[in-house]
């Protein structure tokens, strides 16, 4: 497998792995909507407030390993 061939695979996973992420944020963010709404804020509204945070942590690492890849991709 060549570099540009392995590079291109890397991207293409990087790339569903965000979508999914996200799509795991919007879940998140609705369920804790659904939470607040109904007054309940106990550890479990926190949790998902926390995980929302590192969640978001995840997704700029992986749009910064992306943007990375990318550019290798230029140079070559």
């Amino acid at each position: 497998m060549t570099k540009l061939d392995e590079l291109k695979e890397r991207i293409s996973f990087l790339s569903k792995l965000f979508f999914v992420i996200i799509g795991l944020f919007v879940l998140i963010i609705s369920g804790l909507v659904s939470l607040y709404l109904s007054d309940i804020i106990n550890e479990l509204f926190w949790s998902g407030v926390a995980l929302l945070f590192m969640l978001g942590c995840a997704n700029l690492i992986v749009f910064l390993r992306i943007q990375k890849h990318l550019r290798e991709v230029g140079e070559i």
